[in-house]
């Protein structure tokens, strides 16, 4: 899929249960300010102010607030893979594969609103952390439509996974411009 780059998260993880409790307060003020005020306009000074910590304690943990967007949007990715990953575990086809793949990343926009706004302020930030975020994305979606090549006439796995991905993000899309928490029914309908 090309070359991507390799961006470095400079962040510390925490040791102890009230360091974690401080760190996971960060992450979700973070994605919350991302999401109502956009990167650019967020700044440490806010994040710490709303997390209620010192502006010193948001460095022990991040080297910047690049370093923390990094976070978030690689924990976004983490998460989705995980959640769509254990929600076709069992599924024997590429059929059902697709359609539960679909509805699990349905639910997890629904049930995760800033999801967009996060992963799309990447490509103001570093247009190649935006490219090089979806083609890790293709990659694995790739790997998987090859493991089930029986199944699939087109052979151009990366422009399949990718037409897929299309399809799955606009759907998404319709689900936001509800401004509305979709029932499961609804969800499934839409797969």
């Amino acid at each position: 899929m090309g070359n991507t780059t390799e961006f470095t998260m400079e962040i510390t993880i925490p040791k102890s249960k009230k360091a974690q409790e401080k760190f996971d307060k960060i992450i979700a003020v973070a994605d919350n300010e991302f999401f109502l005020n956009g990167y650019e306009k967020t700044t440490v000074a806010t994040i710490a102010a709303a997390a209620d910590i010192a502006v010193g304690t948001f460095y022990l943990y991040f080297k910047d607030k690049l370093s923390l967007y990094y976070y978030i949007l690689f924990d976004y990715q983490k998460r989705i893979t995980r959640y769509i990953a254990s929600r076709i575990k069992d599924c024997d086809n590429r059929y059902d594969k697709e359609r539960y793949g679909l509805i699990a990343w349905l639910e997890f926009v629904n049930e995760n609103p800033h999801t967009y706004n996060i992963i799309f302020q990447s490509l103001i930030i570093d247009r190649q952390l935006f490219k090089d975020y979806y083609q890790r994305f293709a990659t694995t979606y790739s790997r998987g439509l090859m493991f089930d090549k029986d199944e699939i006439v087109d052979e151009d796995y990366e422009t399949l996974s990718l037409a897929l991905m299309g399809i799955s993000s606009f759907l998404g899309f319709k689900q936001m411009f509800e401004d509305r928490k979709l029932t499961k029914e609804e969800i499934s309908n839409m797969a």
